[in-house]
């Protein structure tokens, strides 16, 4: 599954119907972010962020998510990878680190319904993580868990935590 991931504007034209869109209204202000799935083949236009995307954890509540539509939260990092790693070893070391963060585990109180990383394969950054909640209180809970926390550097150069609401716009 290929996701096209659009900050601050509308998302272009595509090759393709997307299978399923969100918007993700920040809560705190800032830019908007869409997420637009497609298959595997499509041809989506150069300088887009397009990356692939990988369920850590929760693929049963996201299921019932996208069948129920109603608004969700998220919290969404957004990184580039540490110097001198290719997108195919800071994949493989993304993969591993899941569930940690600076070294740290992540406690159950901050870890959310489901988790999902999106490894980008074209366009700029490197990586977008996906934390899903059905509240707001637990989205809070996660966001000050994270507030001043160091990231690895030997994986991330830069990130940073948006806490959005998810609108689903088609399923």
């Amino acid at each position: 599954m290929l996701k096209r991931i659009t900050f601050g504007r509308p998302p272009g034209p595509a090759p393709a119907e997307p299978l399923r869109v969100v918007v993700c209204e920040p809560l705190e202000g800032g830019e908007a972010v869409t997420f637009e799935w497609f298959a595997d083949d499509a041809r989506l236009p150069d300088g887009d962020t397009v990356a692939t995307e990988v369920v850590v954890r929760g693929a049963d509540w996201l299921e019932g998510r996208w069948r129920d539509g109603a608004p969700r939260y998220k919290h969404l990092a957004v990184a580039t990878r540490a110097a001198g790693l290719s997108r195919e070893e800071f994949a493989r070391r993304w993969r591993a680190h899941a569930g940690t963060a600076g070294g740290t585990p992540v406690p159950d109180v901050a870890k959310g319904q489901a988790y999902v990383q999106n490894h980008v394969v074209s366009g700029p950054g490197d990586a977008v993580n996906e934390v899903y909640f059905d509240d707001l209180a637990d989205l809070r809970a996660r966001a000050a868990w994270f507030e001043g926390r160091p990231f690895d550097r030997d994986l991330f150069s830069s990130s940073r935590l948006i806490c959005v609401r998810e609108v689903l716009v088609t399923k």
